[in-house]
């Protein structure tokens, strides 16, 4: 709903997507998704700060 003010502010192209996904709950141990787990890169490799 707000993905033009963001990529306005961050100055995305247009071939760039924006996007954010929120979970809310508790996982259910018994379920066999709920035990996958992927590698993770580091965080001063995914993440740049713009302006202040």
């Amino acid at each position: 709903m707000h993905s033009g003010h963001v990529r306005e502010y961050l100055d995305l192209p247009a071939d760039r997507l924006v996007v954010c996904a929120v979970s809310f709950g508790y996982a259910d141990p018994e379920q066999p998704v709920n035990r996958f787990r992927t590698e993770r890169a580091a965080v001063d490799d995914t993440v740049f700060v713009v302006g202040d």
